[in-house]
């Protein structure tokens, strides 16, 4: 699709402590450690309002990514995830017609109030020489669970149970395995034991 380039950054490592995502974010999930941007000869500028750009080379690519939270998102950069979301029918089909429910939901993060997560968007804009530019758009929900613990003082079972009630598919309906024990249990189950573990710990170090 024919767009005018906008810039931005990436950030797809879930890793806390750190510059890979937001302070407050909850520490469920750790990664490798990417490349650093210099390296791959990209540069990176912080911006306020949580925003975020990045330009990089890729071979005879220009990409450009913008990250920014979804209360700062411009109108201008909401129409081009729309428009992104447009093309999904085209890719993959229209199949039982819901294709138009991923227009907007509860997790793009707009205008939402008191809710446990914080939404970050991102455009990237890929460049070519001779070819149409291509617009490459995510999103990242994250639960920020020890600041709600902290800031607010609220009980870790309390945060926990606030947040059950918004969450993300992917969560939800994902099931753990273990073929040793030959048991299946939710993977919302395992990611709260391990969280109220985490905050629990860290709130007795902390006193």
């Amino acid at each position: 699709m024919s767009k005018k380039s906008l810039r931005a950054t990436d950030s797809q490592c879930h890793r806390s402590g750190n510059g890979s995502v937001p302070s407050g974010t909850s520490s469920i999930i750790a990664c490798t450690i990417p490349l650093s941007l210099e390296t791959l000869g990209g540069s990176i500028e912080r911006h306020s309002l949580g925003r975020r750009e990045v330009q990089l080379s890729v071979g005879s690519m220009q990409v450009q990514v913008v990250e920014v939270r979804a209360d700062g998102l411009t109108a201008q950069e909401w129409r081009t995830i729309q428009m992104a979301r447009h093309s999904y029918a085209s890719m993959w089909g229209g199949g039982n017609g819901s294709i138009g429910e991923v227009q907007a939901d509860l997790f793009d993060g707009r205008g939402l109030q008191r809710v446990p997560y914080t939404v970050w968007h991102y455009i990237a804009t890929v460049t070519s020489a001779g070819e149409e530019d291509k617009i490459i758009t995510m999103r990242k929900v994250y639960y920020p669970l020890q600041s709600y613990c902290e800031r607010e003082n609220m009980d870790a079972e309390e945060v926990l149970n606030w947040v059950e009630a918004y969450l993300l598919d992917d969560i939800s309906f994902w099931e753990i395995a273990n073929h040793e024990t030959n048991t299946v249990h939710a993977l919302w189950e395992e990611l709260r034991a391990r969280e109220l573990s985490f905050i629990r710990i860290k709130t007795q170090f902390s006193r």
